[in-house]
Parts: C-alpha cells; structure tokens; sequence
C-alpha cells in the first residue's frame, strides 16, 4: 500500500560521515589530546587507519599528500573533507546520501567509500584488517 503522508516515511539512512544537521562532510579530529601545537608536532599521533584510508583514495584516483613518500595526516584528511565539501555544497542533498556512497561521483564518492571501509572500523576490528595502533610519537611508513 502506497504511503500517502510524507510524515509516515522512515527518516533517510544516516551516513557517519556526513553531519546530519549540516549536510556537511566530517571527520573528527583523531589527536584531541591537550597538547599545544609544538607539543602534537614533536610527539604526533596517527590513526593508524589513515594509511589503508589514504591507499583506498589513492587507488580511487584521489592521491591528496603533497609528498606520497611521507604519512598520512590530519591533515591530509582535512585537506580530503574540505575537497568533498567544495565539490557537494548542497547539505539538503547531501543528507539524502545515506547509504548510497556507489553514486555519488568524484572525491566526495571515493571519500565517502574509503572512509567507509577504514576509518569506520573500530578498535576491535582493526586486528583483522592489519591494523595496528602506533604508540605516541612513532611515525608510520607511507
């Protein structure tokens, strides 16, 4: 039986990386340790989920580090966000995007099916993917 009252309709699937008040691409920020700037840049802390992410837009088509010989950062995935939401800035039809990352073209695409498959990963899955948690202050390979 067809819906005839809009309001009877389930809300749009949420999407983790998309604000659902915004419309906006995000990614929180990994290092929120109380730290001053100098203090983060002389013992930094990766996600160790950037390097699969960062290889997962490369092989997309979407290389963002000025140098792919040194690690993904911060921000790399700043520069990436920023990127996606120059290229949709349309926050009621990104809002509808929900699940349906396959259509959605571009970096804003490749950004929303990496971070997806990697940056979506929580702790305890990370073994099985490889993933390992770097101590504060070692940096990580490309």
């Amino acid at each position: 039986m067809p819906i005839s009252d809009p309001a009877q309709l389930p809300p749009p699937p949420y999407n983790r990386f998309i604000r659902p008040d915004t419309g906006r691409f995000e990614i929180l920020v990994w290092d929120d340790r109380p730290l001053s700037a100098e203090q983060k840049a002389a013992l930094p802390s990766f996600d160790p989920r950037w390097k699969p992410f960062g290889h997962c837009m490369a092989a997309e088509g979407y290389e963002v580090r000025a140098d792919a010989t040194k690690p993904f950062t911060q921000k790399d995935v700043d520069f990436i966000v920023a990127r996606a939401n120059e290229q949709l800035p349309d926050a009621q039809a990104n809002k509808r995007i929900g699940g349906n990352v396959d259509k959605v073209d571009g970096v804003a695409g490749a950004f929303l099916r990496c971070a997806g498959q990697w940056l979506g990963l929580a702790p305890a899955d990370w073994p099985a993917h490889g993933i390992v948690l770097l101590p504060d202050g070692q940096i990580p390979g490309p």
